[in-house]
């Protein structure tokens, strides 16, 4: 699994959650690089890992340190997801996969206004 954190934009506001990636920058030096391919926001990695509570935990992890530009990037309208990646060396080890989001991690996520998708590849 693969989990990564998207904070997408339409393209007017690419200068302003450029300046928020530079803050972000200013608390962990590199996180930013730069805006996606397509200029529609910014992506950051989270974890690559087997375990769904080393996701959880890179999740909170992210969330809490970046509390203030995550509201930042909300006020200018930003549409911010956890995107969840199985892929299908994932699903070779087990005959399926259970992602269970345990009521702590929804409030959480609630909290911090982002939401969590699960994209599974066959």
């Amino acid at each position: 699994m693969y989990s990564i954190i998207k904070f997408l934009v339409p393209l007017e506001k690419s200068t302003a959650i450029v300046k928020i990636g530079e803050s972000m920058n200013r608390i962990r030096a590199g996180i930013f690089t730069g805006l996606r391919a397509k200029g529609d926001g910014v992506a950051f990695d989270l974890v690559d890992g087997d375990t769904w509570d080393d996701h959880v935990a890179k999740m909170k992890e992210f969330l809490t340190e970046f509390r203030a530009e995550i509201d930042a990037a909300c006020a200018i309208g930003a549409d911010i997801t956890i995107d969840v990646a199985v892929w299908p060396e994932d699903l070779e080890r087990v005959p399926f996969v259970v992602v269970r989001q345990e009521p702590d991690l929804m409030r959480f996520l609630a909290d911090h206004g982002v939401a969590i998708e699960v994209s599974v590849y066959a």
